[in-house]
């Protein structure tokens, strides 16, 4: 555990404010790869990324990283409740007469950072954490393994950023005098509860989720502090239990242009302006579409690689791509540093000039043979390969619920080339519900008595029949 080097992001989508997160969540953590590990290949084999999210479209926070992916950032995502997540028990107060930033400060994701520590802990075993809201930047090169190096050892809990005292001092948000027994030192520096590297283990052992909470709910009956989620972080952490984490600026009113004045940084908070985002990704000659090809290796490799382009939101070019496909039998891909291949036909050969490429098999027995010949092979697992509607030949699945309770016998139908009909039959007979099987093979291949002999011998007792076309 103590070899992963995890960083965290909580974001929710609200209002129309909140549109700016997800284009400052892609271009933070991409930072942290691009910028904070360098060029490490250690530091980027350790960092992951979680991001709890709610209130997106369904599919947008996964998109919207999809660039950081493709070039390697490891990243998980999660939506949560996080109303339900966080105690209710909580209110913001207006301060100095002004509220305006009163349902901002009061979103259930600002107050989730407490409950990530038992989440990390039970999910990852991860010893430590840094936590980061989705305004802050990488700035300085190779900054990032020195930021994990200042873990917070015991009796601390966390290291935080800090603010500058230009901005806030404990006094302005936490009146000492309400919590005489926490010696809050009224000229202190804030901490930024922006940029936390956790203690996971001492978090958990001194129960600092049940002391947050407490303070919430004391403050909910009668007004404690000012602002929202940081002051009760603040007193739950006095008395020696939080450090400044170093190399973080302040960075209220950056902007691109200033980023200069913040080189001795390892990243700055808040940084709002978006200008170093994710690189689109870039495909060379996705393969045309032959939908009216009698070989399925041709459609699905059609198909595949035209959805890589779209699911990645790549930018198709002639050369100097990041990502090229082709089709065999023998043709290598060449032109990018990663290489596809789709099988092009139905012969099983094998060509010393595809070892620089990525073979895509589109059935096991393909990927056993060339992983067999040491060729780099992907299974496609599950392949969806509906000819389209000019072939007036469309398999149109019923909406019908299929298992235990299913009101009427289902009706599995193959449509494909003999040699694929033993790796169908080999999983259907696992099916214990009673089905019905069509097999529709091409004429020419292969007689349907052959086809009927090798499912009678694999479904035993159950009756077939086949036809050809």
């Amino acid at each position: 555990p103590s070899a992963r080097a995890g960083i965290v992001y909580a974001t929710e989508h609200s209002d129309e404010a909140s549109e700016t997160q997800l284009p400052m969540l892609a271009q933070s953590a991409f930072s942290a790869y691009a910028v904070g590990c360098a060029g490490s290949p250690t530091c980027r084999q350790r960092l992951e990324v979680t991001v709890f999210h709610a209130g997106f479209a369904p599919g947008a926070v996964d998109a919207t990283l999809m660039p950081a992916t493709f070039q390697g950032l490891r990243v998980s995502t999660r939506e949560v409740d996080f109303a339900a997540a966080v105690t209710d028990k909580r209110k913001v107060w207006g301060y100095n007469g002004r509220d305006a930033f009163i349902h901002k400060l009061s979103h259930a994701a600002n107050y989730f950072r407490f409950y990530v520590p038992k989440l990390m802990w039970d999910e990852h075993r991860a010893e430590t954490f840094l936590y980061l809201d989705t305004d802050t930047l990488f700035l300085k090169r190779g900054s990032l393994p020195g930021l994990f190096a200042q873990r917070a050892e015991p009796p601390l809990i966390v290291r935080a950023g800090t603010q500058s005292t230009k901005n806030c001092v404990v006094g302005h948000i936490v009146p000492p005098q309400n919590f005489p027994e926490k010696h809050l030192d009224a000229k202190g520096v804030c901490l930024a509860a922006s940029v936390m590297l956790v203690n996971v283990t001492t978090w958990l052992s001194q129960n600092t989720t049940g002391e947050i909470e407490r303070l919430l709910e004391a403050n909910a009956k009668k007004k404690l502090w000012n602002l929202g989620s940081m002051p009760p972080l603040v007193v739950a952490l006095a008395g020696g239990k939080w450090a400044t984490l170093s190399g973080i600026a302040d960075g209220k009113g950056s902007s691109c242009e200033k980023r200069g004045g913040f080189d001795w940084a390892a990243l700055v908070h808040p940084f709002k302006a978006i200008c170093e985002p994710p690189p689109t990704p870039t495909v060379c000659t996705p393969l045309t579409r032959h939908g009216m090809s009698p070989l399925g290796s041709t459609r699905i490799g059609a198909m595949q690689s035209n959805a890589f382009v779209k699911l990645t939101g790549a930018k198709v070019v002639n050369t100097g791509c990041d990502v090229a496909f082709g089709a065999g039998p023998t043709k290598p891909v060449k032109g990018a540093p990663v290489k596809f291949l789709f099988k092009g036909n139905n012969q099983e050969s094998y060509h010393e000039a595809w070892k620089e490429s990525i073979l895509v098999a589109d059935n096991g027995f393909v990927d056993d043979y060339f992983r067999a010949k040491g060729q780099p092979s992907i299974r496609l697992q599950l392949v969806e390969d509906v000819r389209p509607e000019e072939m007036k030949q469309a398999h149109v699945p019923r909406p019908d619920f299929f298992g235990a309770n299913q009101t009427r016998k289902p009706l599995l139908c193959y449509h494909g080339n003999h040699m694929h009909v033993h790796s169908v039959l080999s999983f259907v007979k696992h099916i214990p519900t009673p089905f019905d099987l069509r097999l529709i093979v091409p004429s020419g291949y292969g007689s349907p008595a052959s086809v009927i002999k090798a499912a009678d011998a694999s479904l035993g007792s159950r009756k077939c029949g086949a036809g050809s076309q």
